[in-house]
């Protein structure tokens, strides 16, 4: 639950920094800013019911493996990759299908090792915790780019501002990203040995 919660923090930072950075830093319309996220959220949906897919066939660990390599390649490359627009759609989709291996699998793993008494508790969890790291992940993309903005005086200084705020931004969502994948890969050891 730990890694889900994180890594869903890190995913709604980057639905809320990527149209604002498009829109204030690279001048693009609203239109422009929202059909970015767009080739993410196709490829989420469609990498979900490969993974599932493999799931079935070979269980929890190849999905989910896929997944926080992806998450943490797209993650990187935002990081590092000069902010443009393609630059970020092609690193967002690489998050977004790293995301559609991992989150449906992780979960389904996560509640088959639950009594089956408790496992309708278990998904409510869940569902609870991923509502919960949707606003901490917002609060915490605004929050960041806002301390930024603070003190710009002028548009050039907003600009730069909001440059500089979604950079930071999204090398603290590498560190977190790190840490998701390390608490993941974990328990996905621990129950390997207990299997």
């Amino acid at each position: 639950i730990t890694a889900s919660f994180i890594t869903q923090i890190v995913n709604l930072t980057f639905n809320y920094a990527l149209p604002m950075t498009i829109q204030m830093v690279l001048f693009q319309n609203s239109q422009v800013a929202g059909l970015t996220l767009l080739p993410g959220a196709l490829g989420y949906a469609l990498m979900a019911i490969i993974s599932g897919r493999l799931y079935d066939r070979y269980g929890a660990r190849l999905p989910i493996m896929i997944g926080l390599v992806l998450i943490l390649i797209g993650t990187i490359m935002m990081a590092v990759l000069p902010i443009s627009l393609y630059g970020m759609l092609f690193s967002f989709l690489v998050i977004q299908l790293g995301s559609g291996f991992w989150f449906g699998n992780n979960m389904t793993n996560a509640i088959s090792h639950v009594p089956t008494n408790y496992q309708s508790a278990g998904n409510s969890i869940f569902t609870a915790t991923n509502n919960y790291s949707a606003a901490v992940g917002i609060a915490l993309a605004a929050g960041i780019i806002s301390i930024f903005q603070k003190h710009a005086d002028s548009a050039d200084r907003l600009i730069t501002a909001t440059h500089l705020g979604a950079t930071w931004l999204f090398r603290i969502d590498v560190f977190l990203i790190v840490l998701a994948a390390i608490f993941s890969v974990r328990v996905l050891t621990s129950v390997n040995k207990k299997g």
